[in-house]
């Protein structure tokens, strides 16, 4: 009896294991079979927390995911599952993840974004997953929303790489991350570029305004059939009309961190559109005050931060004045 004592915790024990091991041989993830939910649950039990994605691999034994601030890249080795690469910085953004095998070596493919308040940068990404200090790159830089310049011009080591380079340069060629203008765009009288022509022709305006002197400038106007009241329509601030013009002001914030200002007319005998005015602000727009009214049936006043002017509709002429000597008359302003 005694012995028997002595042996049953023995075989309980051996028994218990036994059964434990068995069940946790049969729920083991399969490497062949992993899939998102499961991969997911092995980066919680890596890092306590949860991954935004998961990115499975075309490869058996390679998963990747990312979190707020790290990609990581994942390896089965013995059947456990190891850290086997971190992109080596935090990151802003990563996108297009995928897996590509080039000269019979696995390789995982990202890109990251980074980016300030004007600019910023895209950067694309190679990496073999046999060795991963072999890391090739392409960055391109840019103001934010039209990035399309490259950062550096391409090594002559990443030339020597045939196959990567051409792997590489077409997911550059059809990533949407980069600006590729269209042949609109690059139309500087398109009307959508109404704006940008304005700036090309009257770039010393402002300069005079700035420091308004007795001279009378001039504002060049160029006229649209399009109604380019309505691409702005979001951003409308105000308006003021007779019975020769309609005068639109909009004030708005680019992609890329810059406050605009712009005022655009229309031409009622013509019947055309047109700019008036267009000035950009990088400081808080909460500062930036303008009144507009009309003075005359042909001209306006403006009082902005740049001081205070009269510009004729008709022929764009543009005076400095001092503000006591605007016409009082009650007219809308804005």
């Amino acid at each position: 009896m005694k012995n028997y004592i002595n042996l049953q915790p023995n075989l309980y024990f051996l028994v218990l294991t036994s059964l434990f091991f068995s069940c946790s041989n049969s729920e083991r993830i399969d490497v062949s079979q992993l899939n998102y939910e499961q991969a997911t649950s092995i980066f919680i039990n890596y890092f306590k927390a949860k991954p935004d994605t998961i990115y499975l691999s075309k490869f058996k034994d390679y998963f990747a995911a990312q979190d707020r601030d790290y990609l990581y890249c994942f390896k089965s080795f013995a059947k456990t599952w190891q850290e086997h690469f971190k992109f080596e910085k935090p990151i802003p953004g990563i996108h297009e993840v995928d897996w590509v095998l080039i000269d019979s070596i696995q390789h995982i493919y990202f890109v990251s974004e980074d980016s300030g308040n004007r600019h910023g940068s895209i950067t694309f990404h190679l990496v073999s997953l046999d060795d991963v200090d072999v890391h090739y790159s392409i960055t391109y830089m840019g103001v934010i929303g039209s990035i399309d310049q490259l950062y550096t011009p391409i090594t002559n080591e990443l030339k020597s790489k045939i196959k990567i380079l051409e792997y590489l340069e077409n997911k550059i060629a059809n990533s949407n991350l980069i600006y590729r203008p269209s042949a609109e765009d690059l139309d500087i009288n398109h009307p959508k570029n109404h704006i940008k022509k304005w700036d090309l022709e009257n770039k010393e305006i402002l300069y005079l305004v700035e420091n308004c002197g007795e001279e009378e400038s001039e504002i060049k106007f160029f006229y649209y059939a399009e109604n380019i009241f309505d691409i702005w329509s979001d951003n409308e601030i105000g308006n003021i009309s007779n019975e020769k013009f309609v005068i639109k002001s909009f004030f708005y914030a680019s992609d890329w961190g810059y406050h605009h200002y712009n005022i655009l007319g229309y031409d009622k005998k013509k019947n055309k559109y047109f700019v008036v005015w267009h000035v950009s602000y990088i400081d808080d727009p909460n500062d930036y005050l303008c009144e507009i009214k009309f003075v005359s049936t042909d001209s306006i006043s403006i009082k902005d931060d740049l001081g205070t002017f009269v510009i004729n509709l008709i022929d764009g002429k543009l005076n400095c004045i001092k503000a006591q000597n605007v016409n009082s008359d009650i007219i809308p302003q804005f």
